[in-house]
This record gives structure tokens, sequence and C-alpha cells, in this order.
């Protein structure tokens, strides 16, 4: 974290039900080391400079969004 690496989650569930299964725990510990933010890839316009015509960019999401995004799915 000080030398400014990013940290992302991912998941390799086998089934459906079991996606996301310990995002809770893994956001608390995320939480207990002081970070604050996660981050996801975007896909962007790469312009003409790309062959593939985009490019895949990191942008931070709070962790305290992520929070909030698995307490209303628990309300589902």
């Amino acid at each position: 974290m000080r030398l400014g690496g990013r940290f992302t989650l991912s998941d390799d569930s086998h089934c459906v039900a079991h996606v996301g299964t310990n995002y809770r725990l893994a956001i608390e510990f995320l939480e207990n080391l002081g970070l604050k933010e996660v981050y996801v890839f975007e896909r962007q316009d790469a312009g003409l400079l790309s062959e593939s015509g985009s490019e895949l960019v990191p942008v931070p999401v709070q962790l305290t969004t992520i929070k909030a995004s698995l307490q209303e799915t628990d309300r589902m």
C-alpha cells in the first residue's frame, strides 16, 4: 500500500449461488488493514491508439459503497 499498489476483488465461485460468499469478510479484513478503496476495471474507448479500440482503466470504489451494496442485497 505504501508503494502505491492497488487492490481489486475477484471470485473463483463454481456456481452462481456462491458468488461473493466471503466478500463481507474480505471487506472487513481490508478495512482493518487501513484500506478505504478497491479498484474495478472499466472498458474505455482508446480511440486510434489501440488495435482493440478500447482499454481497461482502473476506477476506485470506496469500501463503504461495497458494504452498502452488500447490505442492500441482504434486504432483497
